[in-house]
């Protein structure tokens, strides 16, 4: 075996244009399926970070009464299925949430509303200090919390004392009681449809919801549960929904919610399983281009050495002793392309991780490990066996004996056909991978042409929290709303300034109940449930959302007056149809509510994200329910670019545009920090964004994936016409002496470029039609990845067929335009 590496090496090293080639080919194909490997490891194989991971599940409620499949749970059911499960052993509760952690220099933290019963249910323990008791899970309980390691590393430089201090959390001085290991993550990516993955959280606070306060149709607690010895999944689920009935016996007027149990795992990674393995199967594909390509490099070198093998054999040596030769001899290459596969699958990891989407669970994390690492030697071995299996098997099956009276140098005709039909091969990949990267772009642009139902340009949004200290009641939470629009709407190019509780597509919406009560609803089947959003004034006209009926709501709407509500264009049409809906009396929430008056209706915004249709929603002045502390600032600028930026401009034409809006953006967010600075120098401004930002991140997988495969569909395109190229120049060159005594009998060199341009075009047509019947296979794994577009559009397939069928033709063309310049004698003297 090491007689047959050292021999490969050597033959590297003796023709090194020929290794170099082979090799680079194989780190390509082996680099790419190491790099995508390493993603899968981690966001599918390795997603969840807890002990036993298989028993965790996640409990949802549905209903159809709501637009969405499934829901969050609301408080009190998570103490019902506490109280009454048998299937699982516990269960615990979360809710993500922001803080502005107090101190010296005021941080904004991604944090965590969990219940007592989460971290027992994960089964992981603080490193140091302990978890929640029930007790602080309580309403008016012991403020505490749980940090981070990284928070503890970052903000505390590692202090042991840690345990015990006091740090104000949106100015509340909370006790730190522990510190969780350095792995640990949480709450894992569990959410609705169409919303991406939260970032991991940094500390924990209890929930310490009031059950007592009509959190019944609340739904906003993802729910985990630790399945008990002897569950499943579906003993679980209908225990949960026979639960379910008995709390619809038990409060009447909770009806139509039921249970869905799905595995944890399953949940984490059904965003992304289509997704990474569609990646999957595309470096696949490129790892068989590129050992194709390398067979036939080893097949053409194996003419060249037929003799060599021709004299072995009369020595002694066994077919299968020269079979194995080769394949060493491609395990040598193998193993030199799967060193530099492995350098440029750490590249590569770095640049997916940099440019993959945020929403994909687990992508920040990855990293070539040892895992990897075994996974590239593994693949070099198998690429080795791909790329010499063919060759091998040509040495066994040629007569070897007739190579030593053979001195034309031709090739036999089974080397040719194994070459041939590696070449079809290639194209037939080539075509499969193409196909599917023009339909996720076709799908990416569609999905950036989708209206939103506003205008995102020239939009800056960016969030706070009012500390309940500083906040504490309605009152105090409308004078700050007064001061922070007042004074925004002052700074130079703002044109107009809002607040809303959740900005569209960047976060959730609640949902409640919404009853008309001056008639029965136009559709008696659709739901009574909508979205809630609490807006101030400026809201609408800020953010670019048409008013179709009515008015908006203005500073006049406020707590003293009557109550009033605008309602979007889908809800006006599910409840009042074709009847004109202003001034028509709603009931919304509980049904000890007082009513609201509809005074206007405005046009239909997607807030879930782009690709999912709007839902119906409505939207109540904050000034007048002023319950949430949670707001973001919504401000529309005049385009009207500050002095430097105007500067700029015009001495950088195109470019110095660009710049100068982004610096624009820039200077309207300072500008908004130093109001807010002034007015409350506690509060920490976060997610600074411009909708266009927003709207940009919501289509961030679609967009990664359209170019991932992109790259993946050119290198796919590069090799088939390598493999073409080469297939088609060592035909020639091995029918130099036939080409030669046709020319010499009267062929002319047009007749002799037809035919050489009709053998390789006849191999592309057959590639071509065994990769459009690929396609159509492999179509089936982009079900739900597309819109706009189906997998079986004919454009892209019409497009890509042309575009495959130019590049082979020239590939065929360069060695057929070489088949007419032979020289008849040249090439006879030559036998």
């Amino acid at each position: 075996m090491f007689q047959d590496l050292r021999y490969g090496l050597r033959l590297m090293i003796r023709r090194p244009g020929f290794a170099a080639v082979a090799v680079a080919t194989l780190a390509l194909g082996i680099g790419t399926t190491t790099a995508i490997f390493a993603v899968t490891d981690h966001v599918l194989l390795r997603p969840v970070p807890y002990a036993n991971p298989e028993r965790l599940a996640v409990i949802w409620e549905t209903s159809p009464t709501i637009a969405l499949p499934v829901m969050y749970a609301s408080p009190p059911n998570l103490y019902e299925w506490q109280q009454r499960s048998k299937t699982f052993g516990s269960m615990g509760g979360f809710q993500w949430r922001d803080v502005t952690m107090g101190g010296a220099e005021p941080e904004r933290i991604r944090a965590a509303r969990v219940t007592a019963g989460l971290l027992p249910t994960l089964a992981v323990q603080p490193q140091m200090g302990r978890w929640f008791l029930p007790e602080e899970d309580r309403a008016n309980g012991r403020p505490v919390m749980v940090i981070s390691d990284a928070l503890w590393r970052r903000r505390f430089q590692q202090n042991r004392s840690i345990v015990g201090r006091t740090i104000p959390i949106d100015g509340v001085p909370t006790e730190i009681i522990g510190v969780m290991p350095p792995a640990f993550v949480c709450p894992p990516a569990v959410v609705l449809r169409g919303t991406p993955p939260a970032e991991p959280a940094e500390l924990w606070i209890p929930h310490a919801v009031n059950l007592e306060a009509g959190q019944r149709g609340a739904h906003y607690l993802a729910i985990i549960g630790r399945l008990a010895p002897g569950s499943t999944i579906a003993s679980a689920d209908r225990e949960m929904n026979e639960i379910q009935e008995q709390i619809e016996r038990d409060f009447p007027d909770y009806r139509t919610w039921r249970a869905h149990v799905v595995p944890l795992v399953d949940q984490v990674t059904s965003s992304s399983r289509r997704a990474v393995g569609l990646l999957v199967a595309a470096v696949a594909f490129v790892l068989l281009l590129a050992c194709a390509n390398v067979a036939n490099l080893l097949l053409a070198r194996g003419v060249g050495r037929r003799r060599e093998f021709a004299i072995r054999t009369a020595l002694g040596a066994g077919r299968g002793r020269l079979a194995v030769q080769v394949i060493f001899e491609s395990l040598a290459l193998a193993i030199a392309g799967g060193a530099m596969g492995l350098l440029l699958a750490i590249a590569l990891v770095r640049i997916i991780v940099l440019l993959g989407p945020a929403s994909m669970p687990g992508l920040r994390s990855v990293e070539v490990d040892l895992r990897t690492a075994l996974f590239a030697v593994a693949a070099s071995i198998a690429a080795a066996i791909l790329a010499g299996v063919v060759p091998a098997l040509g040495v066994m099956r040629t007569r070897l004996a007739s190579w030593l009276a053979d001195r034309s140098g031709g090739s036999g005709p089974g080397a040719m056909r194994a070459q041939q039909a590696l070449a079809i091969g290639q194209i037939g990949l080539a075509v499969a991978l193409l196909v599917t990267a023009s339909l996720l772009v076709e799908s990416f642009r569609q999905l950036r042409s989708v209206d939103p139902g506003f205008q995102p340009a020239q939009v800056t949004t960016a969030k706070l929290t009012l500390s309940a200290s500083r906040y504490p009641d309605a009152a105090a939470r409308t004078r700050f709303v007064d001061q922070i629009l007042s004074n925004v709407r002052q700074l130079p190019s703002v044109a107009s300034a809002g607040l809303i509780d959740a900005v569209p597509i960047a976060d959730n919406r609640q949902g409640t109940s919404f009853v008309r009560l001056d008639g029965a609803a136009a559709d008696p089947t659709a739901s009574q449930n909508a979205n809630v959003a609490w807006v101030t004034e400026g809201y609408f006209e800020s953010l670019g959302v048409p008013l179709i009926a009515g008015r908006t709501f203005t500073a006049e709407d406020a707590a003293q007056r009557d109550r009033v509500i605008v309602i979007n264009r889908m809800l006006a049409r599910q409840v009042f149809g074709a009847e004109d809906p202003l001034g028509s009396l709603v009931r919304v929430g509980a049904s000890t509510q007082a009513p609201f008056q509809v005074i206007g209706v405005v046009g239909d915004e997607r807030h879930v994200g782009i690709e999912a249709d709007a839902t119906p929603s409505f939207f109540i002045p904050y000034r007048q329910v002023p319950s949430g502390r949670d707001l973001s600032i919504i401000v529309r600028t005049t385009g009207q670019p500050v002095a430097a930026a105007s500067a700029l401009a015009s001495l950088l034409g195109p470019l110095g545009s660009t710049m100068s809006e982004a610096i624009g953006r820039e200077g309207t967010a300072n500008a908004i920090r130093t109001v807010v600075k002034r007015i409350d120098p506690d509060l920490a401004l976060f997610q600074v964004r411009t909708m266009e930002q927003v709207v940009e991140a919501a289509v961030a997988t679609p967009r990664s994936m359209a170019w991932l495969l992109s790259v993946f569909a050119i290198s796919a395109l590069l090799l088939a016409a390598i493999g073409v190229f080469g297939v088609m120049s060592h035909a020639v060159s091995q029918r130099t002496r036939e080409i030669g005594v046709r020319m010499a009998i009267g062929a002319s060199p047009y007749r002799m470029l037809g035919s050489i341009l009709g053998e390789g075009l006849t191999q592309v047509g057959l590639g071509l039609i065994a990769g459009v019947v690929l396609s159509l296979v492999t179509s089936r794994l982009m079900a739900g990845m597309l819109f706009g577009v189906t997998a079986l559009s004919v454009t892209p397939y019409l497009i890509v067929v042309t575009l495959l069928a130019v590049v082979s033709l020239i590939a065929c063309l360069v060695p057929a335009r070489r088949a007419m310049r032979v020289d008849p004698a040249t090439a006879l003297r030559a036998d």
